[in-house]
């Protein structure tokens, strides 16, 4: 697979040989179910003890290849607080599973000065786990299909993305925070997300989850998947299936007949 494109990811120099991928970026909405739209549109705040910095945890949803996985992206937010001689060390995380929950908050407690409410962040665990169950019913194949794409992000988008989330600026310049906060009026009635296609996977740390190779891989055999035609299948008649089974009216597994 050779990549064609105006940015770099990590799985760009694995075997640039076979088909082209012509890998652009595009934003555009997408309506998606009520329960998994009041996920993504909710941020949950932790408050720090002591300390007027608090840890912000904000879910996504990753398609790759056919598959979907849910992302809760995690930072530290800054109120230029000071304790003492120290500040709050600045923290941010892409988590794809419910065990990396619990090194944050050991991360986050490992400091007397900045103790953070640990049972919050085991309420995000739970509801990590609820956002896992919620995207395990939910189907957007076809929207691997209908836009061409092997993976994208899906996320409601917030006045501050634009100087807060690096990973939503990579890329294309045309995807501009204006755009997509233009259609924040329509999402409340009509459950609109936004959607980027071809997201910058290094930007979000995706290789710890899928390692280099494998989503080279990945990426090469579904796109080649994408551009096989889908041919139909013709019926097959019962007497075509008797004859394919060694009967018919000449012969029989005993003897010759006669006509």
């Amino acid at each position: 697979m050779r990549v064609h494109s105006q940015f770099k990811d990590y799985y760009d120099n694995v075997a640039p040989i076979g088909q082209i991928f012509h890998r652009k970026q595009k934003l555009s909405a997408l309506t998606i179910p009520k329960d998994l739209f009041e996920v993504l549109d909710k941020d949950t705040y932790v408050s720090g003890r002591n300390t007027t910095n608090s840890f912000c945890f904000r879910f996504f949803v990753i398609g790759f290849c056919g598959k979907l996985y849910p992302m809760c992206h995690s930072s530290t937010v800054f109120r230029g607080y000071k304790m003492g001689n120290k500040y709050l060390e600045k923290f941010e995380g892409f988590i794809y599973s419910e065990d990396e929950f619990d090194k944050i908050s050991k991360r986050l407690i490992k400091d007397d000065i900045f103790l953070y409410d640990k049972f919050a962040i085991e309420k995000m665990k739970v509801k990590f786990i609820e956002f896992k169950e919620i995207l395990s019913k939910s189907n957007f194949l076809s929207v691997f299909h209908e836009n061409f794409i092997p993976y994208f992000i899906l996320y409601t988008p917030r006045k501050y993305d634009d100087y807060i989330l690096d990973f939503l600026k990579y890329g294309d310049s045309n995807i501009k925070e204006g755009n997509i906060v233009n259609n924040k009026s329509k999402k409340s009635e009509n459950q609109i997300c936004c959607m980027i296609h071809n997201l910058r996977l290094d930007s979000i740390n995706f290789k710890k989850l899928v390692p280099v190779y494998q989503a080279y891989q990945e990426i090469d055999m579904f796109l080649g998947g994408l551009t096989i035609p889908q041919k139909e299948t013709l019926p097959i008649s019962n007497e075509v299936k008797i004859v394919a089974h060694g009967f018919d009216k000449r012969h029989s597994f005993r003897k010759d007949k006669k006509v």
